[in-house]
């Protein structure tokens, strides 16, 4: 098994298409929180408004919006006005993001919502589909410190031990793909890894093995994997 860490895939012109993020500090971290973010939320809204003391992050298709005070989100669906909610576990702090292109206005691209996470017992993914519904993936084992995801177009994927999870805002699913023991990781700064082989354009995630490769798209919603030997399917 790969050594146990949590993994993040980083693709830096995604990152710079987040809005800037706060430090995260372990002075202001709350207890039995590995370093939580002194203002998680101070600089991270894309186009966000703040009346009231509640946040809204609207993303056109969709609206998330929250407290600074509170674990709980609601999502609004533009489409026929309803709503969703989700509530974070107390000692996981969670810090909504949009997706790069979102960031940049690009008109008529729709997006995904995702939570950069941070706590000592992280159980599952959370993101956020075009219709403001909050969908999760359970993690095979709790994890601990930081979770940062890549965001691009309709998609978000983490890489969390040795599995890659990718969700698709289209089609509001999540599916996970188990990379080998030789995968190449390269551990980065704040608990984020480059993952060799793996490529991302936003519309699909590609991982290319040694013998065939696997690919996520955002039409599907799912892992489909081929191999260039006749008697693995």
């Amino acid at each position: 098994m790969l050594k146990r860490k949590l993994r993040t895939f980083v693709w830096l012109p995604t990152l710079i298409g987040f809005a800037a993020m706060s430090a995260w500090s372990d002075a202001q971290a709350p207890t039995g929180v590995a370093q939580a973010p002194s203002d998680p939320f101070a600089s991270q809204t894309t186009g966000g408004n703040e009346a009231q003391g509640v946040i809204t992050i609207d993303a056109d298709s969709f609206v998330i919006a929250f407290r600074k005070d509170s674990n709980v989100f609601l999502g609004y669906s533009a489409e026929d006005g309803s709503w969703d909610r989700y509530e974070f576990a107390e000692k996981v702090v969670a810090v909504p993001l949009l997706s790069g292109g979102h960031s940049f206005g690009i008109g008529g691209r729709r997006v995904a919502g995702a939570f950069r996470l941070s706590g000592d017992a992280i159980d599952e993914l959370v993101a956020v589909d075009w219709q403001g519904k909050f969908r999760t993936a359970k993690l095979e084992r709790p994890a601990s410190g930081k979770l940062t995801p890549l965001a691009d177009g309709s998609m978000v994927l983490y890489v969390v031990d040795d599995r890659v999870y990718a969700f698709s805002a289209k089609t509001g699913t999540w599916d996970s793909l188990i990379v080998p023991e030789e995968a190449g990781v390269e551990i980065l700064t704040e608990g984020a890894v480059s993952l060799s082989g793996l490529t991302f354009t936003g519309e699909k995630a590609i991982y290319h093995a040694k013998n065939g490769c696997s690919i996520f798209s955002v039409d599907s919603g799912k892992w489909t994997s081929a191999s260039f030997e006749a008697d693995v399917p």
